[in-house]
């Protein structure tokens, strides 16, 4: 059985009813939940409270609030405005991989709710994945967004799960590193090969020689080539761009570009 991943969501309750709640939930792929909450109220009141069992690690509005706990819930408390709109932040909500539970309780409706799951992750095969039945499904190829308008007192339950591309984006990442190292390699030794062919014998030699830094009297000892026709050879790899020389006492260090 794969493991649940839940998301027990909040649970918004009030003392007055809105004439519209618009609530739009942000899943993160770390955890991290973004809600932005907008309410417009046809009658006044002395304050408006927002309450979640979740307490919120930060919250975004323009004015003052007040955070406290009520019969264990944490609830936001705001002045009366006919229109109000902030941002509440939530961590600690999601656990386990696998298959993923997302729930949701409301009252004080009607609710117009969406809800982003994080990016690369899609709706459950197993049907019905939402319910109740979303008004509408959206993506922009990396995030799916579920829209409701719910009436009051309405429960929310959506299933979904990771989509499995990481093997696949492995394997494509893999592939194509062995294919860009498999070009290269084909073209270096091509070219390395048309460069030999238009080198001399000796050349040829004093180059094989050089696999790492080497002095320029050594390999004239080991390949017993004379000083004369040494420096001869080495001039005509440095005019080529093949090697590089530099003064070392009395000789010179050559290496291979």
């Amino acid at each position: 059985m794969k493991p649940l991943y839940l998301v027990i969501m909040l649970v918004i309750s009030s003392p007055f009813v809105c004439s519209m709640l618009s609530i739009n939930i942000d899943i993160g792929r770390t955890g991290i939940v973004r809600e932005d909450v907008t309410i417009r109220l046809d009658e006044a009141y002395d304050t408006i409270e927002y309450t979640s069992p979740y307490r919120p690690i930060s919250v975004s509005y323009s004015g003052n609030y007040t955070l406290f706990e009520r019969d264990g819930h944490y609830v936001l408390q705001f002045p009366y405005q006919k229109e109000l709109s902030f941002q509440a932040v939530y961590e600690g909500l999601v656990e386990g991989t696998g298959l993923k539970v997302f729930r949701s309780g409301f009252t004080g409706g009607p609710v117009e709710l969406s809800v982003t799951l994080p990016p690369y992750h899609s709706l459950s095969e197993m049907r019905p994945s939402a319910v109740p039945k979303p008004q509408s499904i959206t993506t922009d190829g990396q995030r799916i967004r579920l829209h409701w308008m719910l009436p009051e007192d309405s429960d929310v339950t959506v299933f979904y799960e990771s989509r499995r591309i990481t093997s696949f984006l492995w394997l494509f990442a893999g592939v194509s590193l062995f294919t860009i190292w498999l070009v290269f390699f084909i073209f270096y030794v091509r070219s390395q090969r048309k460069i030999r062919e238009l080198l001399s014998d000796d050349e040829v030699r004093v180059l094989d020689m050089l696999s790492k830094e080497e002095r320029q009297d050594r390999i004239a000892k080991t390949l017993e080539f004379s000083k004369s026709k040494m420096s001869k050879v080495i001039r005509k790899l440095e005019e080529k761009n093949l090697i590089k020389k530099e003064p070392y006492f009395k000789t010179n260090k050559i290496t291979k570009k």
